[in-house]
């Protein structure tokens, strides 16, 4: 005992052997009603998904501080001379 839509394509294949599993879901697609579930004689009413949102805004990635301030180019060049 499967899902009603497995029971129905199961059945579609049986009916159509020989087709290739894409027609055949293609063909149970058309053929399939999907069964309402009734209690009491009322209709019961499907709970919609809702979209989920994110609660907040994507924040982008902040670069880690360094230690050091960085150092200016005539500083580091100075440097390189006195090797």
């Amino acid at each position: 005992m499967g899902s009603a839509w497995l029971d129905h394509v199961k059945a579609t294949l049986r009916q159509n052997a020989g087709k290739p599993l894409k027609e055949v879901l293609q063909i149970a697609k058309k053929t399939y009603k999907k069964a309402e579930s009734v209690v009491e004689g009322k209709k019961v009413h499907k709970k919609s998904h809702k979209k989920r949102t994110r609660k907040h805004a994507k924040k982008s990635h902040k670069k880690r501080g360094r230690k050091h301030a960085k150092k200016s180019h005539k500083k580091r060049r100075s440097r390189r001379s006195r090797r």
